[in-house]
């Protein structure tokens, strides 16, 4: 069984945007996926990690 949760990023006027993620349980996970999304797969620019992350379908992390 998985837990979900909310990953995203906050836009102009404090208003943000979000996509539910699945992942295994885990808490611990999530964060560490993030750091290699951010890191290892989009060059350590935020701004394309966060385009990265809202553009795809998330419904597992780690899968």
């Amino acid at each position: 069984m998985g837990l979900r949760a909310l990953v995203g990023t906050e836009g102009a006027g404090g208003v943000y945007v979000a996509r539910g993620v699945q992942h295994d349980g885990c808490p611990t996970m999530v964060v560490p996926a993030l750091s290699v999304l951010l890191h290892e797969l989009c060059g350590h620019s935020p701004k394309r990690a966060a385009a990265v992350l809202l553009q795809t379908d998330w419904s597992r992390l780690y899968a």
